[in-house]
């Protein structure tokens, strides 16, 4: 196993555990290290604990154990500040998107943040540009269909310029024209990439790292190829081979 620097490590997570109040543990002590500016997949069936995962790695859960962003522990003291760090998007946009049009969602955290309006119009520019969503900007959310949504939400991140971006199961729910292009954007930027899915082929295509997660444990981690050609562990957690991994 390579042991990573600490000025080689964006997130290190010693024995995280979470569970509701009277409820079986969802995540149950996962310890791992992520690289910087590396691409990880957590792969694993519905239920195996990959969204509340999520959830605890910006903050917004809080979890027993051990979370560090770029050797800095999440504690209630330094929340605020690593979740400027730690971009998330949800899985269902509806939960992340609640103001009229497209500019009031990209303007509303900078401007909380205190940045100023020029700077937010000249960031809000470049990530509608790089997103194709210029034209957008007075368009009602609740007029876009689910992949502008999405587009919307990771764009409401990005303008915040993250260090490293959590998604959850980004391409849930896309045609496939949508998924093909939000991959191709998703694989360029130039951030530690988290992703929850159960999407083999979004795997295949993103994944630098995979850690398989199921009923809130590791399983197994390793390489790309490691993980997504081992047709007996997939299986084993109801998961199959990648079309693209067969040909």
């Amino acid at each position: 196993m390579v042991v990573l620097s600490k000025e080689e490590r964006a997130l290190e997570v010693r024995n995280l555990s979470f569970s509701y109040p009277e409820g079986p543990p969802i995540l149950d002590g996962l310890s791992f290290t992520i690289k910087k500016g590396e691409t990880v997949i957590f792969l694993g069936p519905t239920g195996a604990g990959k969204s509340t995962l999520c959830l605890t790695l910006n903050g917004v859960l809080k979890a027993s154990g051990e979370i560090r962003i770029f050797d800095e522990l999440l504690n209630r003291k330094t929340a605020k500040k690593i979740r400027q760090r730690v971009g998330l998007v949800f899985q269902n946009p509806n939960d992340q998107l609640f103001l009229p049009t497209v500019k009031d969602e990209l303007f509303f955290g900078p401007l909380n943040l205190g940045w100023s309006p020029e700077v937010i119009a000249q960031r809000m520019k470049s990530v509608i540009k790089k997103l194709n969503l210029e034209g957008f900007e007075e368009r009602l959310i609740n007029k876009l269909s689910l992949g502008e949504k999405k587009k919307v939400a990771l764009a409401s991140v990005l303008i915040l310029e993250p260090d490293i971006l959590i998604l959850d199961e980004p391409a849930a729910g896309l045609d496939f024209g949508s998924k093909k292009n939000l991959m191709a954007y998703i694989k360029v930027l130039p951030l530690t990439k988290l992703i929850a899915s159960h999407d083999l082929e979004l795997a295949w295509e993103l994944a630098e790292k995979v850690i398989i997660l199921d009923k809130g444990k590791i399983i197994s981690a390793g390489s790309r190829e490691e993980i997504l050609l081992n047709e007996k562990l997939l299986k084993a957690h109801c998961l199959d081979l990648p079309l693209s991994a067969k040909v």
